[in-house]
């Protein structure tokens, strides 16, 4: 059932996403606001394990300091506020794409090893920026990992924990890639290592650099276009729906 409370200046139009603590919805702002879209997506905490006081403000605290990012391998956070009836609610950016989770689980293959280098240098330059910001991300799975079809992975999710160092975020990182690929070459290996190994944000924008070749980047827009087939994502989002309603 889709919340009736009123949150910000948008009308919740349908779920599009679950994660471990929020529920995410699609949007249509009401009233033109300079630099949004016409959607977005609407996030709040999840009903089922969310109560007033702590909880609310935890979850407030982790968008607000999500709120500094703005990178093309991070969400753009437009608003964090409370609704009308105090739920707090946080406003993106509405990302054509889907979470690398359900789209490896669609395709039932692991990752090829060039698609995952460009994978590894999108996660690279998204902790190499929210690093230099000072904000950690503490807890990063392939849900987090939201891919476009342009080839390139926003990490969503940052500001879970305050006290992970980026020896935490880039052992997490390598340790998703590792799983997810299929058997390494002796490339790739050398490349997860190197992303483990990083210890300053500085390291990370070189290995970014290193990884994100035209090359992978072109293997993974090919890979994408099999494995995320545009239909898909429209029927995800809602939107055909939207379009007959509207």
């Amino acid at each position: 059932m889709i919340p009736s409370e009123r949150l910000g200046v948008n009308t919740l139009l349908a779920r599009i996403g679950e994660g471990q603590s929020s529920e995410v919805y699609l949007a249509r702002v009401n009233t033109v606001v300079p630099d949004w879209s016409p959607l977005v997506a609407v996030k709040i905490p999840r009903r089922d394990v969310a109560v007033a006081g702590q909880q609310h403000d935890a979850w407030l605290a982790r968008q607000r300091r999500s709120m500094q990012l703005d990178h093309r391998n991070t969400p753009l956070i437009y608003e964090v506020d409370h609704g009308s009836e105090g739920t707090p609610f946080c406003i993106e950016q509405l990302v054509f794409g889907l979470p690398l989770s359900r789209i490896v689980a669609r395709s039932g293959t692991p990752l090829p090893s060039d698609v995952a280098t460009a994978i590894a240098g999108s996660l690279a330059a998204a902790l190499s920026y929210a690093h230099r910001k000072g904000v950690r991300h503490g807890a990063i799975t392939a849900a987090r990992v939201l891919m476009h079809g342009d080839g390139t992975a926003q990490l969503r999710g940052f500001g879970r924990d305050t006290r992970s160092a980026l020896t935490d975020d880039t052992n997490a990182a390598a340790n998703l890639i590792g799983e997810l690929c299929e058997t390494a070459d002796t490339a790739l290996q050398q490349r997860v290592e190197r992303l483990r190994a990083c210890s300053t944000p500085g390291a990370l924008a070189q290995l970014d650099d290193a990884f994100m070749s035209p090359s992978s980047l072109s293997a993974c827009q090919r890979w994408l276009a099999r494995a995320m087939p545009e239909q898909w994502v429209r029927e995800a989002l809602h939107l055909d729906e939207l379009e007959v309603a509207g």
